[in-house]
């Protein structure tokens, strides 16, 4: 018996699936300036809490981690020793401890424990708000509670991790809001592949997708406001702002030099701003909304757990249900190697019209290629063909011509109807699978 679908509002809970498989992270294309990648890094110490969970060591972090298993506890271990380097890469002045000393955090398992925590610690947890994490240079410590998706735990995780060197970096120095939320924002987009991390990118899908939420609010952008009077709209332009600055070969200098002025001295006015990018604050508002239309995450994942990797690989996982994930504009043709399922099934969406009408075609280990057709909120499995059974490395095609999907597997072609509105995506039954040589990238 396959399993029905199950839609994301019922799969709550933080996932943690097996380590990632080493996939070392594709170098960028040399148009865009990109943060650099740090690999390797030494391995955390985990033990038991005495309040509960993990207790995470590294030579420069203390973890107190709840909601997640240890192998994720220990993940969060290796990202934050290697975000640990690239802080220094990256902020104006280094990051430094005192002899013995180690930065703290905290992640708790639900919103309830992080806001005791910040009680216990002598905060009020009404100066976190509803958000999912929280950093207050009085204790010096980042605090996060676990999110529904590993990849937006582990991006609070590098946020609040992120302010808290920041902090240090600059001598506890006050700066904007948007400065502090956006630099935050931008380096806690991430690739991690279990070996490598570099900071600052935009991944292939989140469940968040906060460049769409810039792309409806940079129409009303007044960057004026926000170097002059610390006006600004939230945390998603904050980031597509860093994101044009960091990323652009012509702005980098001069935005270097914009947060070494900030960090120093707490702010810079407009005509600062200017003189160190060589353009008007219109034209840098104009440069953003056209930065901000490209800058798009690809994919969206539709339900969980997709988890994105690095500019060739996510990652898909479902425990007893089908999982998918669409690309937002899908190619003409799209290819891409998967590993091979374990136990459950692995494979490609073929069409998408809503949560009710889609259809997607997966292998499973016994090389049977079977169908999951919604139509009507009415779900069928309806089997395809034989193919050889996998056995390691699957290579995959795709392809459409009218309302049928041309679906290569290791060189079989297949031919297979659609009910919906031909798409691109992957998908995921009952199984971990890292999909890599993505044939799109972000």
């Amino acid at each position: 018996m396959r399993a029905s679908l199950l839609a994301a509002a019922l799969l709550t809970g933080c996932v943690a699936g097996p380590a990632d498989d080493d996939d070392s992270v594709t170098t960028p294309p040399d148009e865009v300036v990109q943060q650099p990648a740090f690999c390797g890094g030494s391995a955390p110490t985990v033990s038991d809490d005495v309040d509960g969970g993990s207790f995470v060591e590294t030579p420069h972090y203390a973890l107190h981690v709840r909601g997640v298993d240890e192998d994720e506890a220990a993940e969060l271990g290796r990202i934050a020793e290697l975000a640990w380097e690239a802080w220094q890469a990256y902020f104006p002045s280094p990051v430094e401890l005192a002899s013995g000393e180690v930065f703290e955090a905290y992640v708790e398992a639900d919103f309830e424990s992080f806001q005791a925590r910040l009680v216990a610690d002598g905060l009020d947890p009404n100066g976190a708000g509803n958000a999912g994490g929280y950093y207050h240079p009085s204790t010096e410590r980042a605090y996060i509670y676990a999110q529904p998706t590993v990849w937006f735990t582990r991006v609070l995780f590098l946020h609040e991790l992120a302010h808290q060197a920041h902090d240090r970096s600059r001598g506890g120095t006050p700066v904007p809001g948007w400065y502090v939320e956006g630099l935050a924002e931008f380096i806690s987009r991430h690739d991690y592949d279990g070996d490598c991390l570099r900071l600052g990118v935009t991944p292939h899908l989140s469940l968040e997708d906060p460049p769409a939420t810039a792309l409806d609010e940079v129409g009303g952008v007044d960057l004026g406001a926000w170097f002059d009077d610390g006006a600004w709209p939230g945390r998603p332009l904050a980031m597509e702002l860093f994101r044009l600055g960091e990323t652009q070969p012509d702005l980098a200098p001069g935005w270097a030099t914009v947060k070494a002025s900030i960090d120093a001295d707490g702010a810079a006015a407009s005509e600062e701003i200017e003189a160190s990018l060589g353009l008007s604050v219109a034209d840098l508002e104009a440069r953003l909304a056209e930065f901000v239309n490209a800058d798009q995450e690809p994919m969206v994942p539709v339900y969980l757990e997709w988890l994105h990797r690095t500019p060739s690989s996510v990652r898909g996982w479902a425990d007893g249900v089908i999982t998918v994930a669409r690309h937002k504009t899908p190619p003409a043709t799209a290819s891409l190697v998967s590993e091979a399922p374990a136990g459950g099934a692995v494979g490609l969406l073929l069409s998408w019209d809503s949560g009710d009408d889609f259809d997607a075609l997966v292998l499973d280990a016994a090389g049977a290629v079977w169908t999951f057709n919604a139509v009507g909120g009415v779900n069928s499995w309806n089997f395809v063909a034989d193919v050889a059974p996998p056995t390691d490395a699957i290579g995959w095609t795709l392809a459409h011509e009218g309302s049928e999907a041309l679906v290569g597997i290791d060189g079989v072609e297949l031919r297979v109807p659609t009910q919906a509105t031909p798409t691109v995506g992957l998908a995921v039954e009952n199984d971990d699978i890292v999909f890599t040589e993505l044939s799109w990238s972000p």
